[in-house]
């Protein structure tokens, strides 16, 4: 290979890596732009399937429902203490 064809190479080699760098800032990003609500529903439900139980009394919606409304209610409460500290 010439000189030439190593830094073609090369060249192209690095913007397939801006590319992804740009695609991981853009994720970052948009990750930053969630409510913490949102984020919170997120986590519940890959928790839930993470630690789903065989004894179910309610369907899983309503349970996922109520530990999602439960945290909320507990972050809330956490944000208003802090606030007031």
């Amino acid at each position: 290979m010439s000189n030439l064809d190593n830094l073609l190479h090369e060249n192209e080699s690095l913007k397939n890596e801006i590319n992804t760098i740009k695609q991981l800032i853009l994720n970052l990003e948009n990750e930053n732009r969630k409510s913490w609500s949102t984020i919170i529903d997120e986590k519940v439900e890959i928790l839930y399937e993470k630690f789903k139980d065989d004894t179910d009394m309610l369907p899983d919606s309503t349970e996922k429902y109520i530990y999602k409304k439960c945290i909320k209610i507990i972050f809330a409460m956490i944000l208003e203490m802090k606030d007031n500290i």
